[in-house]
């Protein structure tokens, strides 16, 4: 949990050691009905999240933003 880094660093005889995980947060939508057929409503829910402010935020910096699939 990122919220714990600084306490674990403040302890002696403990550190943190960062490494890349599998885990993620994404937003999942139907492309073949709905509003999901419509390529800009797509695109506008892409645009609708600042990734950076959510890597800074939830994750307090410990994170990756990676690209669309």
């Amino acid at each position: 949990n990122p919220r714990s880094v600084e306490r674990v660093k403040g302890t002696p005889g403990f550190g943190i050691f960062l490494t890349q995980s599998g885990q993620y947060s994404d937003l999942i939508m139907r492309k073949d009905t709905g509003p999901g057929a419509n390529p800009d409503f797509v695109l506008a829910m892409k645009y609708m999240f600042d990734r950076a402010q959510m890597k800074k935020t939830i994750a307090l910096d410990y994170a990756v933003l990676g690209n669309d699939q």
